[in-house]
């Protein structure tokens, strides 16, 4: 009977630290966002770019899209990394 309790907790602790540790690295690995900025472009719409870090990272990859109409923003390419 102590041997099977024994195994129990043992296989909930191994459970328990699993998965605490998947929870760890899928917060760590998330993007930080900077605030989407957008400017006229030569076509009479808008250019709209967002910059996203990795936590823990110092390079940031810049997404941008394109829109037709600036008033409000619409007809939108989709958001590609700019190089």
């Amino acid at each position: 009977m102590n041997r099977m309790l024994m195994m129990i907790a043992i296989s909930t602790m191994i459970a328990i630290s699993i998965y605490s540790s998947a929870f760890l690295n899928a917060a760590f690995a998330m993007k930080i966002r900077g605030e989407i900025k957008c400017e006229p472009n030569k076509d009479g719409g808008v250019t709209c770019c967002q910059r996203e870090t990795e936590r823990g990272q110092i390079i940031a990859e810049r997404y941008c899209t394109t829109c037709k109409n600036a008033n409000p923003p619409s007809d939108c390419s989709q958001r590609e990394l700019q190089m």
